[in-house]
């Protein structure tokens, strides 16, 4: 009886620390999985770079948000920068000069985040005004 009672006590304390493993595992350990849906594209005049607008969701975020990242043409990803909430799908991207990125958006939207500069890129936000007038800054 007491070789049971010790085998059992052990297989008890392996299965414990197996599932405190997995536990930390699950928590610390896995790699981050993000979802990104690609809104707006454009690129540079030169063609050395693009920049992309996307819908961006990772496990660890509650809410999903708009992200603004600039890639070389060389596949190599450069720089990203959250600007908002996904509340609209409309903004837009051209490019003024090699180093200058005008980002459009509606009237009807709100970028809670507005960089002047990216990986040495200057940004310059336009809203778009609701009735299809020009573009006009913040």
């Amino acid at each position: 009886m007491k070789y049971i009672l010790n085998t059992l006590l052990y297989l008890f304390a392996a299965i414990g620390v197996l599932n405190t493993g997995v536990m930390a595992y699950a928590h610390f350990g896995r790699p981050l999985t993000c979802t990104q849906s690609a809104m707006a594209k454009a690129n540079a005049p030169d063609n050395s770079q693009w920049a992309e607008i996307s819908w961006q969701q990772c496990d660890s975020q509650a809410d999903p948000e708009l992200r603004l990242s600039l890639y070389t043409n060389g596949g190599k990803r450069g720089y990203s920068t959250r600007i908002g909430d996904p509340t609209t799908t409309e903004v837009g991207l051209n490019w003024t000069a090699n180093q200058t990125l005008e980002v459009i958006y509606p009237a009807s939207y709100a970028p809670t985040q507005m960089a002047t500069h990216l990986a040495g890129i200057q940004l310059h936000w336009k809203k778009r005004a609701a009735s299809g007038d020009s573009a006009t800054a913040p």
